[in-house]
């Protein structure tokens, strides 16, 4: 049996991956830049990168708001929100945000201070009720995964 090298396979695997703005990983076995960025920024870094973040276009296709659009006027999905609006607009957009420098986390910071804001004032008005027959919920106990179904009626 031979060694397998996983850094290889990892990076192969990642650049034949059809993954969203995988180019901004150039080599995803190595820390990424603003890897040691207080939680809130790292995760709100990544949001913006897989473009799954609470923007117009997800709230809208999580039925969470009946609207996409931004107050710009535009579709407001999350490279919107850093590459294109003229409201909110990062200079050197998802590129700078992913080198993670200081007027990058500067951007960040101020970003997510409206953000918690907007959110707020979003979830504070409920939104359309959709029917599920099941939920599903994972509990992580003692490093034990528990799968609980729970019915919705």
């Amino acid at each position: 049996m031979q060694p397998v090298d996983i850094k290889s396979r990892w990076r192969h695997n990642w650049k034949s991956a059809q993954v969203v703005n995988s180019h901004l990983v150039s080599d995803p076995t190595i820390r990424q830049p603003g890897f040691d960025l207080p939680w809130q920024q790292w995760s709100l870094k990544k949001r913006f990168r897989t473009e799954q973040g609470h923007c117009g276009a997800c709230r809208r296709k999580w039925r969470l708001t009946d609207t996409g659009l931004c107050p710009c006027g535009e579709t407001q999905t999350m490279s919107h929100i850093a590459e294109s609006c003229p409201l909110t607009k990062l200079n050197g957009g998802l590129s700078q945000l992913h080198s993670a420098d200081d007027d990058a986390v500067s951007w960040l910071i101020n970003y997510g201070s409206r953000h918690a804001y907007e959110k707020k004032k979003i979830t504070a008005e409920p939104g359309p009720i959709v029917p599920y027959c099941h939920i599903e919920f994972t509990l992580v106990t003692n490093c034990q995964v528990q799968r609980v179904w729970q019915s919705s009626s």
